[in-house]
C-alpha cells in the first residue's frame, strides 16, 4: 500500500509523555490525571475527508471517531497521541495495523484535548 503525496496534508503530533495527578486546594489527589505531551512533531500524512464504510468495519462499530489517516511503513504514534491539524485537535483512539501499513482512527476533541 502506497499514498500519494498529493494526497497528504500537514499534521503536528504530539506524544503522550507522561500523566500527571491533580491535586485539590488541600493538596489531595482526586483520582483525575492531566496528561502531559512531548514536543509537537510535523509531518504530512493522508488524512480522510470523513469516515467512511470501510474504515468503519476496520476498527468495529462502537469505535467513536470522526476522521482516519492512512500511514505506510513505520507508526510514530500510538493510541492516547493528539494530532491537530486544520486547526483541529484530534486525539487516536485505535491503530489497525498490518504488514506495510497502519490505519489510525481520530476522535476530534474540544478544547486543548
Amino acid at each position: 500500500m502506497r499514498t500519494l503525496n498529493r494526497n497528504t496534508r500537514k499534521v503536528t503530533y504530539e506524544r503522550v509523555s507522561s500523566t500527571v495527578p491533580i491535586l485539590d486546594e488541600y493538596g489531595n489527589e482526586t483520582l483525575e490525571v492531566r496528561t502531559e505531551y512531548a514536543p509537537p512533531v510535523t509531518t504530512s500524512w493522508n488524512v480522510s475527508a470523513a469516515v467512511g464504510e470501510a474504515a468503519t468495519r476496520v476498527f468495529g462499530d462502537l469505535t467513536d471517531y470522526s476522521r482516519t489517516v492512512a500511514l505506510c511503513g513505520e507508526c510514530p504514534v500510538s493510541e492516547g497521541d493528539r494530532v491537530t491539524f486544520e486547526g483541529q485537535i484530534y486525539k487516536i483512539v485505535k491503530i489497525a495495523d498490518s504488514k506495510n501499513a497502519h490505519l489510525l482512527a481520530l476522535r476530534e476533541v474540544a478544547g486543548d484535548g
